[in-house]
């Protein structure tokens, strides 16, 4: 079920240069359409609650978002649940560590990591696939083929973080090297550029697992939209 949308999502906004591994461009216009207004720090859509990636489900989506508040979560429960009658949907609050401890597990580890992540509590929810597929991603396309037509402008930020992709290296030296190894000081990380720094993390923790697989390898197995 993942697959099959991701597949779906990656061939409809390739021609509009827009990335779903680098860009929240689905998950944030399904915030939106939900009525939610508040603009989050990072989103992740996945077939694992875990950012590990371990034991995918067939049939479940889940989406974490980090920065918006409990009435916008509710808002966007309800968006599966009431508007488009997902009965099974939940939601689950995690407020997010101050310091890591390796008992809090291997989440709290990358959220640590990414520091700039530290600030924001996040809200996981739990859908039933079948519905994102058949009635959820539906409206995506047609409100972004909308803003494509009337407001392209709403689209060009998505399009900018997606150019992430051709920068890695950049990206991985900046951002995961200790800073003495890096000769120029970074500017920190802005919530903006953190799918494409967890991209990157998830990418080179594949490499780092097992040296038989290929960048290109690693992130085909990503099981993120993030």
């Amino acid at each position: 079920m993942f697959d099959r949308i991701s597949q779906e999502l990656k061939s409809f906004l390739a021609p509009l240069s827009i990335s779903t591994t680098h860009s929240d461009v689905f998950e944030e216009t399904l915030l939106k359409l939900a009525g939610v207004e508040t603009q989050p720090a990072c989103c992740q859509f996945a077939d694992s609650p875990s950012q590990w990636r371990t034991s995918p489900s067939e049939t479940r989506m889940y989406f974490r978002i980090w920065g918006i508040t409990s009435d916008d979560a509710e808002k966007f429960l309800n968006f599966f649940k009431v508007t488009h009658g997902d009965t099974s949907a939940t939601m689950s609050y995690s407020p997010l560590p101050k310091a890591f401890n390796p008992e809090d597990g291997e989440d709290a580890m990358v959220l640590f990591l990414v520091e700039d992540l530290r600030n924001f509590d996040s809200h996981v929810f739990d859908v039933d696939g079948a519905t994102v597929l058949n009635q959820i991603l539906p409206l995506v396309k047609d409100e972004i083929n909308r803003l494509h037509k009337e407001a392209p402008e709403a689209l060009a930020g998505y399009q900018e973080k997606s150019k992430a992709e051709f920068e890695k290296p950049e990206l991985i030296k900046r951002y995961y090297l200790p800073k003495e190894a890096v000769p120029v000081a970074a500017e920190p990380a802005k919530p903006s550029m953190l799918r494409g720094i967890y991209n990157f993390f998830q990418s080179y923790l594949a490499v780092e697992k097992d040296q038989n697989i290929s960048e290109n390898e690693a992130d085909k197995s990503d099981r993120f939209i993030i």
